[in-house]
């Protein structure tokens, strides 16, 4: 019973519903043995993962998604391929998770680790990033957007997960420098579309960077102390 009610919650989106009657089935298949336990297990588990990134919550679903175990059985089938926990996982740590995490729960997780191997440019894009080659990320990334706009579980959320990518790669790239030119960001994250001094203001104000933009210059000066921010702050401010 608790089984149909989350694959139908799933099916019709309904992820508070989801996490409701995934978290009891997960209960449910601890207390049964054999093919039944792993059913309900995987399906608690996709319907987590599924519900996590249809609220917006990127790292409880990469979590959940990393976490699953190899072999998506043909009752699941319906619901998720094994290629689909590859890219919602994997887009889902990039997005939200740190460098040990990515390497520890991402590429050295032997489960994920085979679910990464059916979608290979996934796993490129996340050992470019830990390679610091944070261009080579997001311009993987972006090549496969329109796959991923078309998925019916992704759709909206792409849009959202790629910003958080790009701007997690930007905000890494500048990081080593004092200053970084302006051409260079241009040159390493430019795609078209996308307006890279708009994307590093925005990430400025956001707090997420402490740094400037130096429009007549063409430099990105990043200050290391937050007191130095604050100061420059109030000159440009008169």
């Amino acid at each position: 019973m608790v089984y149909s009610l989350t694959n139908v919650d799933i099916l019709t989106e309904q992820w508070t519903n989801a996490i409701l009657h995934a978290t009891k089935l997960e209960n449910i298949s601890r207390e049964v043995k054999g093919e039944d336990r792993d059913r309900g297990f995987q399906m608690a588990g996709v319907a987590l993962g599924l519900a996590y990134l249809g609220q917006g919550e990127f790292g409880r679903s990469a979590r959940v998604f990393l976490n699953l175990k190899p072999g998506i059985g043909e009752s699941i089938n319906h619901i998720m391929s094994g290629n689909e926990v590859a890219i919602f996982g994997g887009l889902c740590a990039l997005a939200s998770m740190g460098r040990n995490q990515l390497q520890k729960e991402a590429l050295e997780s032997s489960s994920f680790r085979t679910y990464l191997e059916l979608e290979p440019q996934i796993r490129k894009a996340i050992q470019a990033f830990m390679q610091g080659r944070y261009s080579a990320c997001v311009r993987i990334i972006e090549e496969n957007k329109n796959e991923f706009l078309l998925n019916a579980y992704l759709g909206e959320k792409t849009e959202t997960l790629v910003r958080w990518i790009r701007n997690k790669c930007i905000v890494h790239y500048c990081y080593p420098f004092s200053v970084v030119k302006l051409s260079t960001l241009e040159e390493q994250f430019g795609v078209d579309g996308q307006d890279v001094m708009a994307e590093l203001i925005a990430l400025i104000k956001g707090g997420d960077m402490n740094a400037r933009v130096d429009v007549m210059a063409g430099v990105c000066p990043r200050f290391l102390s937050p007191f130095s921010f604050y100061l420059t702050q109030l000159i440009y401010a008169f």
